[in-house]
């Protein structure tokens, strides 16, 4: 289980703006001041996410959404939810703010919130105080969110299934044989990364108990190449039946995973 938190706050604007909180329409003279509807608790929510991915989502992102005429924070979320991995276990919302009252409201902030999330209510807490003026929201000059999320398994999304990570295990005789493939694979970008390291095979050969000391190549590649990768080292491999098994990848640094999938042909 992993935990994230993120803040976002706005001052009030000027002019008749909606004020909108969690996805909801709250009725008051003034709403927030931003580019989009300002919805601080949504903010709040997708910083929390990119507290756990690791990629921020709010700013350029966002700003080219809003540029398109995209200025609902309900749709910001949903785009940073569909872009990662992520199973959202629960959210805990903190808001502080003079005005306006938010106690009759937080029913249905929460119910919005869990829908938006992809969550039972339950699953959803928020509170809210009045700062007691001794913050510029407390003062009435804004309102301020803190969000705080438990998850499962953050990781980016690939667009394609093609685009999943594959680990790929190959056993070569020797260290000359070895050395071939892992150049020959990343030169021909078959693979992104190979590392090799000694290991003792036992397995039955021919009715035959065998023990070979081998290398073995750990191939990072990705799903859309493996056929022709398979293909690259059967034709080069002196084994009659290589050892050609691949593995999923369902979990590891954005970053990384992303740098493997471009690199590969």
């Amino acid at each position: 289980m992993f935990t994230g938190i993120g803040q976002d706050s706005h001052a009030f604007a000027a002019g008749d703006k909606p004020l909108v909180l969690g996805g909801v329409t709250i009725p008051h003279e003034r709403g927030l001041a931003g580019n989009s509807d300002a919805d601080v608790v949504l903010h709040a929510l997708c910083n929390a996410v990119s507290s756990l991915t690791g990629d921020p989502f709010l700013g350029p992102k966002t700003d080219a959404m809003c540029k398109a005429g995209i200025t609902d924070s309900a749709r910001y979320l949903k785009a940073q939810l569909e872009s990662v991995d992520l199973c959202l276990a629960h959210i805990a919302v903190s808001i502080e703010a003079r005005r306006p009252k938010l106690i009759p409201w937080i029913p249905v902030i929460r119910e919005k919130v869990a829908e938006l999330a992809g969550l039972s209510p339950t699953q959803v807490g928020i509170t809210a105080t009045s700062g007691e003026g001794l913050s510029a929201f407390g003062r009435g000059e804004g309102i301020m969110a803190t969000v705080v999320i438990s998850a499962n398994a953050p990781t980016a999304r690939r667009d394609e299934a093609t685009d999943d990570p594959l680990l790929v295990l190959i056993t070569c005789p020797d260290g000359e044989c070895a050395e071939r493939l892992a150049s020959g694979l990343v030169r021909e970008k078959h693979a992104a990364c190979v590392q090799q390291t000694k290991i003792k095979s036992t397995y039955t050969w021919q009715d035959k108990l065998e023990q070979e000391g081998e290398i073995l190549l750990l191939v990072k590649t990705r799903r859309a190449c493996y056929a022709a990768l398979e293909s690259w080292v059967v034709s080069r491999h002196p084994y009659e039946v290589p050892q050609i098994v691949a593995l999923p990848i369902s979990i590891g640094l954005p970053g990384y995973l992303g740098w493997l999938v471009a690199q590969t042909g």
